[in-house]
């Protein structure tokens, strides 16, 4: 039988470039979506029996308790491998934001893969299986005017770091992978505050806006190599705490991990002043 892989937020990015990689790889893949309709027909016909679309909203219990059942009915409650993939990003001053969007980011990023992963525990630990978190960079750097999408990627990063210790005796892996800047739809799906009353923030908010659009106009590397590095996590006989797709995440973790924290503190001030008040659009 196919290793069995299940893998969350699917319907675009990172998610669902993994699917086609795992399903290339021969593992037969339970890909959660949101909406039936963003399943890729194309790779279903091209992988017969082997995909298996389902739907999932990660902050829903009721879905998550059926996705369960069906682990449980269809696949013998045989699970070798979890992709924890699915979130988005929330910009904004945290004064600005409303707690409605605070708690469905939290939700959707951090609580949802949380009870997710303590649904299938079972699962996982009856065939040893591995446990793929998917955070960020900004798991790595506080960055302003991304509070909350920052919170919720260390907090997956202090949750999987202690769980792969509390899972290490039942023989389960938990890893980490932190990708920088891809080309995905991770900016489209980003959420801006509801609020259009900016005030102080006005400038910040301006420079963000700038930021964005400066990044949108240039070319980001594929998607392929962050599926490609999850690919070889879930096959892996023994996984690593941490793993980074990306000179600009590789560059921020050196970059922490060597510099004295004063100089780095230092460093990421003048950064991110640079980066949010220089009115100078000319790169």
């Amino acid at each position: 039988m196919n290793r069995i892989a299940l893998v969350t937020g699917c319907s675009s990015g990172f998610g669902a470039s993994t699917v086609a990689a795992l399903l290339e790889a021969g593992w037969q893949v339970i890909a959660t979506v949101r909406d039936p309709a963003h399943g890729d027909n194309t790779l279903a016909a091209r992988y017969p029996g082997r995909l298996d679309y389902q739907v999932l909203d990660v902050t829903a219990s009721a879905q998550r308790a059926a996705l369960t059942r069906h682990l449980d009915q269809s696949y013998r409650n045989r699970l070798d491998a979890l992709v924890l993939n699915a979130g988005y990003g929330l910009v904004g001053p945290l004064e600005l934001l409303e707690e409605s969007e605070i708690e469905r980011l939290l939700a959707t990023n951090l609580s949802g893969a949380i009870q997710l992963t303590r649904c299938l525990l079972p699962a996982l630990r009856a065939t040893h299986g591995r446990i793929v978190c998917i955070s960020s960079a900004f798991g790595l750097i506080g960055f302003p005017l991304n509070t909350i999408y920052c919170a919720s990627k260390f907090g997956l990063e202090g949750f999987a770091e202690a769980l792969r210790y509390e899972l290490a005796p039942h023989q389960v892996q938990v890893a980490l992978l932190e990708p920088g800047r891809h080309r995905t739809r991770f900016g489209e799906h980003t959420v801006w505050p509801a609020t259009r009353e900016e005030g102080d923030y006005s400038r910040q908010m301006e420079g963000m806006r700038r930021l964005v659009a400066r990044f949108r106009r240039r070319p980001a590397p594929a998607a392929e190599p962050v599926a490609a590095a999850i690919v070889s996590l879930c096959q892996s006989r023994r996984l690593p705490l941490r793993r980074r797709v990306g000179r600009d995440a590789q560059g921020i973790y050196y970059g922490k991990r060597l510099l004295p924290q004063f100089l780095w503190d230092k460093l990421l001030q003048r950064l991110t002043r640079r980066l949010f008040l220089d009115r100078d659009d000319s790169s």
